[in-house]
């Protein structure tokens, strides 16, 4: 990233999944302009209540 800053102007980082985690764990959030982190989830908390289910847990549980 230091040698992108150095040539660039703006740095427009694009991540999914792993990388948007290092990303994120780099420290290197005042280098760049703009961040996307792309998740291969649409609906997050229709995922999340579909696990509960499996697991046998309500959200009362949960609390």
């Amino acid at each position: 990233m230091t040698k992108l800053k150095d040539e660039f102007e703006c740095i427009i980082l694009i991540a999914n999944s792993i990388g948007a985690f290092f990303s994120m764990n780099a420290g290197i959030d005042a280098m760049a302009q703009k961040a996307y982190f792309i998740s291969p989830i649409i609906d997050m908390e229709k995922l999340i209540g579909d696990m509960m289910l499996w697991a046998n847990m309500t959200e009362v549980e949960y609390e």
